[in-house]
């Protein structure tokens, strides 16, 4: 079965390979809630929320314009971004890609301030 992505850096579609596969498909047994992928036209990691991924209905990508998403940088590896997850027994900061967690929005922000993260869009309300 094709594992069809499209990445929101580059708008591209790709087929995941069978490491990527193999890994979203350990997420999926796991119910994780995040995995990235890196895109192999632009390099950048796509994140990918494995249950989308058993939805019969395509994901689509919020426009841009009207979405308050925003994107922050990791403030210690620079590499990945940094989501808000709010499982039931637990809500945190956390970077996908080098798995520093915050346990609350000010923690977050004295590392971003302490860093000096500079191209950061931030909205942490």
């Amino acid at each position: 079965m094709n594992m069809i992505i499209r990445c929101p850096n580059c708008q591209k579609t790709f087929n995941a390979n069978y490491e990527q596969k193999s890994l979203v498909e350990s997420a999926i047994k796991k119910n994780m809630r995040l995995v990235f992928i890196k895109c192999p036209e632009c390099y950048q990691n796509v994140p990918i929320n494995p249950s989308d991924l058993l939805s019969k209905v395509p994901q689509k990508d919020a426009d841009k314009k009207d979405n308050n998403q925003e994107v922050i940088e990791c403030p210690i590896c620079h590499d990945g971004v940094v989501c808000y997850i709010d499982d039931k027994d637990e809500q945190f900061w956390g970077c996908g890609e080098c798995g520093n967690i915050w346990k609350t929005k000010d923690d977050l922000e004295k590392d971003i301030n302490k860093k000096g993260v500079s191209n950061i869009r931030i909205n942490l309300t």
